[in-house]
């Protein structure tokens, strides 16, 4: 299909007013070519003829039956001019002046509406019109929308009036999908960021609907980017590059993905920052892709013959009656390309090979959408700082936390009019980015949080102390009360007390005296009991000395017999050891022993004729045996000492 075939296509919707749009349009695109001449030092000013074939193919979106008058189609295509146009120029709200390039074109577009469609553009656009001011100026435009993700049902490209409803569906749709897209969890929608978005979206529902997305680091690009293709249900691929990461890998990945989105059913974004493509064969490969749609040089012949049996079958399955040569079938490999791939990139123009790069790839600047992320307009600061402030106890206090969320825009606005200063004083390159903002209110939060705990903490220790406090308090007016009523029982506790204590007193010196009489007793029995411990231990060595004696004299006895003791009593003069045994017998048994004179005249006793006795007895032998040898009389022990 030729690009005036489609544009015919397109134009037709716009009914009797196809020349006047057109010959306007023509207008502004002149116009809009001069003012990028002007600004000849800003790359991303560039505009081409196929620059107005997007402003028809934008206002193509939208269906004829939905379009519900003039006044709309005349918003419409004012929408897609400086959609196509102004995003094109540097986009900072908190910069526009009355000589920006967007007021510029702005001004370009209400002197064609006046002389073509005969109309000024404040008659259908009255309602985005600030507050005390009678023109519409380029800031205004930031409330005209027209967009097709609003109904789930029908996706018909057409105006939002209300961006409330169309900001709580984005919301749920992001909640759904964004670990899928790895949307990171501080992400806070807000109007500015559904702009960026709708930018974005309309980029990525046409054939070859690349983008270049402009911003300092930490501007959220990578996140708009996201979150557009998670409304169009675009497969993201990104490439994970690192010191390592050469030229090969690169064209691996990229003819993988290629093949991929070609030979498959499904969109893809190839998500890239320029601070990934170190090397500008990068870029020469993007250039060839935005330009042709592919890169044949990259396949191998196995590769080629592969994606031509598969676009053989899609053919078929499509019942597409197309020629089968080789030639016919990767043209068609490419058509499904340009469908199916889109490529995002984001560029950072603080960057020192920012400027060289557009310049040695036009492909970027003629075949891209270029959108700006810049400074967030006031409106932005204040939805995010809300947001982060809702999620403190400050919501509970309305009018804090109106102050707090412009205390905090107020601190951010400042921080960047200080750094231009610094930047223009010094010839320096610093900037503050919304990245930044982020992050102070992130901390924000964080050291809120902080002191709310530490401070609760304390109040609930200091809580618990004051209720202990009156707890001891009350226990102590208990306590009194009880003490009064048990006042008198102490009193006479008290005094049989003090009666007791005296008997004690008394008792104290009674017990003292047999104490010393006890102890006097103690001594003497100690005195005694070692005197008893002294015999004991005589007694116990005597013994011991005894019992080896006492064994053997009762062996000895054992071995006695009758004719031993005959043998005995026959002895007219017994040898000494035989009467003395015998004596010591008689003294054991109680035998008397007879008085006997000497020659000398000395009194002798005798006790042989006892010993006779004795022997005289049958029973002598048993019972010497069976003597009660443990009941010696003390007596009879005495006298066998003694001799």
């Amino acid at each position: 299909m030729t690009i005036r075939t489609e544009l015919n296509r397109i134009l037709s919707t716009t009914g009797s007013r196809k020349l006047a749009i057109t010959t306007a349009t023509l207008e502004v695109f002149q116009k809009a070519k001069k003012l990028v001449s002007i600004s000849k030092k800003i790359p991303s000013y560039f505009l081409d003829y196929k620059d107005i074939f997007r402003v028809f193919s934008g206002i193509g979106l939208m269906s004829a039956h939905k379009c519900q008058g003039v006044d709309e189609l005349f918003r419409l295509w004012v929408h897609e001019l400086m959609r196509v146009f102004g995003d094109k120029f540097e986009t900072d709200v908190m910069r526009l002046n009355d000589n920006s390039p967007r007021e510029e074109l702005l001004k370009s577009i209400k002197s064609s509406s006046c002389q073509h469609l005969r109309q000024r553009v404040e008659q259908y656009m009255s309602h985005l019109i600030s507050p005390g001011q009678s023109s519409l100026q380029a800031r205004d435009l930031r409330n005209l929308f027209f967009c097709n993700f609003v109904s789930h049902e029908h996706k018909y490209y057409d105006e939002v009036t209300n961006t409330t409803s169309l900001m709580a569906d984005l919301k749920n749709l992001t909640k759904q999908h964004a670990s899928t897209y790895s949307i990171p969890d501080s992400c806070i929608l807000f109007k500015y960021a559904l702009e960026c978005i709708s930018s974005v979206v309309r980029a990525f529902q046409k054939d070859k609907g690349h983008v270049v997305m402009v911003g300092v680091n930490g501007s959220g690009r990578k996140t708009i980017l996201k979150l557009a293709a998670m409304v169009v249900q675009l497969n993201i691929y990104q490439i994970e590059s690192d010191s390592n990461y050469d030229i090969e890998q690169w064209q691996n990945e990229l003819k993988n993905l290629l093949m991929t989105a070609g030979m498959g059913n499904k969109q893809y974004v190839l998500l890239l920052s320029d601070d990934q493509l170190r090397d500008e064969r990068y870029f020469d490969h993007i250039n060839t892709i935005m330009s042709t749609g592919d890169i044949s040089y990259i396949y191998n012949s196995e590769e080629k013959s592969s994606i031509l049996n598969k676009m053989m079958d899609l053919a078929h399955e499509e019942g597409s009656k197309i020629d089968t040569a080789p030639a016919t079938m990767y043209n068609f490999f490419i058509e499904r390309l340009k469908r199916n791939l889109h490529i995002a990139i984001v560029m950072n123009p603080a960057n020192p090979f920012y400027f060289n790069r557009l310049h040695m790839i036009p492909c970027i600047l003629k075949c891209s959408s270029f959108i700006w992320s810049s400074s967030w307009p006031e409106d932005a600061l204040e939805e995010f700082a809300n947001e982060m402030l809702q999620k403190t106890s400050l919501s509970e206090h309305p009018q804090l936390l109106k102050d707090g969320v412009k205390f905090c825009k107020i601190i951010h606005q400042s921080a960047i009019r200080h750094t231009d200063r610094y930047n223009e004083e010094n010839k320096s390159n610093f900037y503050v980015s919304s990245h930044t903002y982020i992050k102070f209110l992130s901390t924000f939060h964080t050291l809120y949080k902080n002191k709310i705990e530490e401070i609760s903490s304390k109040k609930n220790r200091y809580k618990q102390g004051l209720e202990k406090l009156n707890f001891t308090a009350d226990q102590v007016v208990q306590m009194q009360n009880e003490l009064q009523i048990l006042k008198p029982k102490l009193l006479v506790t008290s005094d049989a007390t003090e009666k007791l204590m005296i008997k004690i007193e008394q008792n104290t010196v009674n017990i003292e005296t047999a104490k010393e009489i006890v102890a006097a007793d103690e001594a003497l029995a100690n005195e005694a009991a070692a005197a008893s411990q002294a015999i004991r231990d005589d007694c116990e060595s005597d013994l011991s000395e005894a019992e080896p004696a006492l064994f053997s004299a009762t062996n000895a006895l054992n071995t006695l017999k009758s004719s031993d003791i005959t043998v005995i009593k026959a002895m007219k003069n017994p040898p000494s050891i035989v009467k003395l045994v015998l004596e010591a017998v008689c003294v054991m048994k109680a035998m008397k022993p007879e008085l006997k004179t000497e020659v000398t005249g000395v009194t002798m006793e005798d006790y042989w004729p006892s010993s006779l006795k004795l022997l005289s007895d049958a029973k002598f032998l048993e019972n010497l045996k069976y003597y009660d040898k443990e009941n010696i009389d003390s007596d009879i022990m005495s006298t066998i000492r003694e001799r």
